[in-house]
């Protein structure tokens, strides 16, 4: 049920295929019944839910935002009729102030949305989400997290190979920037020359000045993905240039603590490099360390080493992004994050 295009893209993906069965499925009872109890089907409908962080994120990546709330007048339409209470959690929470821009959509507001009177939301919590070989999602009430793998020549693709992103009580800390409003560029030969769609707007280290590349060649693979756990392999997600013999990213996970330890091995020495993106500007902590909100960043083997703002970008998030750098001469550190209140 993976869509390589990111969450955005769920309303003219898989709920649009929903919505051309529903169709048939009114127009002849029950001729979708076979259809919908298909499981790829299924993933495909659960996509979103197999994405989200509580009741207004989503794990974005490629061209994604992380902010956006499925169609309304379907969402719920499908969860009941594939008795999913993930889709039914998120349609359940989608504001009801909003009404369709259309007729069709009005009425299908008005006529066909479910009760969702009597609904238990905690039904629709999942704590771990992995869809192979391309992302995996950790949950809990307090810490959340996610790790990229894959290849860099997805659909609508971002060098990102290794990103991880970090929520904590469902709110931002470490983030994907997402994508800007598009413009020409997103789609010329010059797109990876923008600073959200390279290997170094995101947080797998630059060797050197050597950054993640887009080509199908440079590929990321899980090792292996639990509840607990998650390890990749990103040994062949940078050019030969960089010199990467192996390299191991390994995210371990608890409801009070997120780690991510990196080990490689390099041709020849050089720096690593690593950037950091965050909605809220960091604070200094003392020993090096840093606080983002309500959450500790202990740097291991590693070295904080400034703090910029960017402009504030229209598309993406909608505001201002602050850049954490990070750089180390160790082939092996480690950045835990910590919850403080």
């Amino acid at each position: 049920g993976y869509c390589n295009e990111g969450p955005t893209y769920y309303n003219v993906a898989g709920l649009k295929l929903f919505e051309i069965f529903h169709l048939l499925h009114q127009i002849r009872p029950n001729s979708m019944d076979g259809v919908f109890a298909v499981p790829k089907i299924r993933a495909i409908f659960e996509f979103i839910a197999n994405v989200r962080i509580g009741e207004k994120y989503q794990i974005n990546f490629a061209d994604s935002s992380a902010i956006f709330e499925p169609k309304q007048e379907s969402i719920g339409v499908c969860g009941k009729l594939i008795n999913s209470p993930p889709l039914m959690n998120i349609a359940a929470g989608i504001s009801k102030k909003r009404i369709g821009d259309n007729l069709n959509k009005y009425m299908r507001i008005l006529f066909k949305q479910p009760d969702y009177s009597n609904f238990n939301k905690t039904e629709g919590m999942l704590p771990f989400s992995h869809f192979e070989n391309r992302l995996a999602i950790i949950r809990s009430n307090d810490f959340s997290a996610s790790l990229k793998v894959g290849n860099n020549a997805e659909s609508h693709n971002h060098n990102d190979l290794g990103h991880f992103t970090i929520f904590y009580e469902n709110e931002p800390v470490i983030v994907d920037a997402g994508t800007e409003l598009y413009s020409k560029i997103n789609f010329s030969d010059k797109r990876y020359t923008l600073w959200y769609t390279r290997g170094a707007g995101h947080n797998a280290p630059v060797f050197g000045n050597i950054e993640q590349l887009n080509g199908d060649q440079y590929t990321a693979k899980f090792i292996s993905a639990s509840q607990d756990k998650l390890v990749c392999d990103l040994a062949k997600a940078y050019p030969a240039e960089a010199g990467v013999k192996s390299f191991i990213r390994t995210l371990k996970f608890s409801p009070s603590e997120v780690s991510v330890e990196d080990k490689f091995e390099l041709e020849k020495q050089q720096d690593a490099t690593i950037k950091l993106f965050t909605l809220e500007k960091p604070k200094i902590a003392g020993n090096g360390n840093l606080k983002i909100g309500k959450v500790l960043m202990n740097l291991d083997n590693i070295k904080y080493v400034k703090i910029t703002k960017r402009p504030k970008m229209n598309g993406g998030w909608k505001c201002s992004l602050y850049e954490i750098i990070l750089r180390t001469s160790d082939n092996n550190y480690k950045i835990t994050f910590t919850g403080t209140e």
